[in-house]
C-alpha cells in the first residue's frame, strides 16, 4: 500500500504540521449537529494555480480539500491553500493543481474548507454528521486536529436508507454518498440504477460503475443489484451489483455506490435503493474512539419488494496514534434486497494503532506524520 502523496498532506501548505495548525481553537460537540463547511463546486486544470468555483464564499488563507467526486478523474484529491481571490469565484491557489477537476455533466468536482482545531471532542450520545451529498457537493466530513480528537459520541457520514412506496419513481435513498435508484410500481418502465462513480443512474439492470443495476421492465418483480466499493455489490438475478472502486489506501477516494431500485408491476409497493456511504477524512495527531465513526451504506426501502442496499463509504484516518476499540469504526454495506459491498478504511500513521475496524483497515506506516518545527521534533512527541 502507498503512502499519501505529498499533495494529499497538510504539510503541503503548512510545513511541519501534518495535522493542522489548530487555528480554530478547541471544539466540543455537545448537541447533535451537521458539520458546517464552506463547500463549492469547482473546476481547474492540472499545473494551473487557478480554481474556478460555482459561487463565492472562501477567504484568502483558507486550507481546502479539492475532490473529483464523480466522472472523469473520479477519486482524485489534493490539499491546497487559497492564496488570493477570496470573496470571488476565481481563486488563486498557493500551489499549482496536481489534477484537473471538472464540474460539467456527469463530472462533479468540489472544494471545501478544512476546519483545524487544537483539540476536538464529541460528547457521549451526540452525533456530528457530515453534509449530505446532493449530486454536486457534500458527502465529505473533514477535520484537522493538531492535538487530540476524542470521539465518545459518533461521527457519522452514512448513506441514507431508501423508502418503500406504492408511488412510481419514488424511494431513492439520499445522504452520505451516491444516491440509490428509484423504484417502479407500474407495468411500464424499469427501476433505476444506483448512482456511481460514472454518474447518475438510468433505467437499466446493468451496473452503473459501482452503482447497482435497477430491476428492468422485462423482469417484472425483483430488487436491483447492490452498490459496490471495497468489495463488489451483490447481484440479484440478472440485476448486476456495482463494481469495486477507489483504492484500499484511499489515495484514490470515492463514495460508496448506490443500490438499485426494485420493481413491482402489480401496482403494490416497491423500494428505492439505499445510498452509498460518504467519506470521513480525519487528520489528527492522536485519535481516541470509544463511541463510533460510521460511513455505512444505506438499506433499500422495504414495501412489497425491497430495494437493494448501498455500499459502505470511506474512512481515512491520518494520525500519529489511534486507539479505536473493537469495531467502533465502520463502513459496512447495507443488507436489504441485494447486499451492498463493504466500504474502505485506511489508517496512515507514524505511531501505534490499537483496535479493530469493520471492514478491517488498510494499515500504512508513514514516518513523516510527526509534527516538526524547523526540522526538530516537538517536545510532546518525545
Amino acid at each position: 500500500m502507498a503512502n499519501l502523496n505529498s499533495w494529499q498532506k497538510l504539510t503541503r501548505v503548512i510545513p511541519g504540521r501534518p495535522f493542522g495548525d489548530g487555528r480554530d481553537g478547541n471544539v466540543t460537540i455537545s448537541g447533535n449537529t451537521t458539520q458546517s463547511l464552506t463547500v463549492k463546486s469547482c473546476s481547474g486544470s492540472a499545473t494551473s494555480s487557478t480554481l474556478t468555483i460555482g459561487s463565492s464564499g472562501f477567504t484568502n488563507g483558507d486550507v481546502v480539500l479539492i475532490h473529483q467526486s464523480r466522472g472523469t478523474g473520479v477519486g482524485q484529491w489534493e490539499i491546497n491553500t487559497i492564496s488570493s481571490g477570496g470573496g470571488s469565484t476565481t481563486l488563486t491557489m498557493q500551489t499549482a493543481l496536481q489534477y484537473t477537476y471538472t464540474d460539467s455533466g456527469a463530472s462533479q468536482a468540489q472544494v471545501m474548507k478544512i476546519p483545524m482545531y487544537s483539540n476536538a471532542t464529541i460528547n457521549t450520545g451526540i452525533t456530528w454528521s457530515g453534509t449530505d451529498w446532493n449530486q454536486d457537493t457534500g458527502g465529505i466530513f473533514v477535520i484537522g486536529v493538531s492535538n487530540t480528537l476524542t470521539v465518545t459520541g459518533t461521527i457519522e457520514n452514512a448513506g441514507g436508507n431508501g423508502s418503500g412506496s406504492t408511488s412510481n419513481h419514488a424511494g431513492a435513498g439520499t445522504g452520505g454518498g451516491y444516491y440509490g435508484g428509484y423504484n417502479v410500481t407500474t407495468p411500464t418502465g424499469g427501476a433505476q440504477q444506483g448512482e456511481g462513480t460514472a454518474g447518475a443512474g438510468a433505467e437499466s439492470g446493468s451496473r452503473n460503475a459501482n452503482g447497482g443495476g435497477g430491476c428492468p421492465q422485462a423482469v417484472g418483480i425483483e430488487p436491483g443489484g447492490g452498490g459496490g466499493h471495497g468489495t463488489a455489490g451483490d447481484a440479484y438475478s440478472a440485476q448486476e451489483g456495482g463494481t469495486t472502486a477507489g483504492s484500499a489506501d484511499l489515495v484514490t477516494l470515492v463514495f460508496g455506490g448506490g443500490g438499485g431500485g426494485a420493481r413491482n408491476d402489480t401496482g403494490s409497493g416497491a423500494g428505492g435503493g439505499g445510498a452509498g456511504g460518504g467519506v470521513v477524512a480525519i487528520f489528527a495527531q492522536n485519535i481516541t474512539v470509544t463511541g463510533a465513526t460510521s460511513a455505512n451504506g444505506g438499506n433499500g426501502g422495504s414495501s412489497g419488494v425491497s430495494g437493494s442496499a448501498g455500499a459502505g463509504g470511506a474512512v481515512l484516518l491520518v494520525c500519529r496514534t489511534a486507539t479505536l476499540g473493537s469495531s467502533l469504526v465502520y463502513a459496512n454495506g447495507g443488507t436489504t434486497g441485494a447486499n451492498g459491498g463493504a466500504g474502505r478504511i485506511a489508517i496512515h500513521h507514524s505511531g501505534t494503532v490499537t483496535g479493530t475496524t469493520s471492514p478491517t483497515f488498510t494499515d500504512v506506516t508513514d514516518t513523516s506524520l510527526v509534527e516538526t518545527l524547523g526540522g526538530s521534533f516537538l517536545l510532546n512527541l518525545i
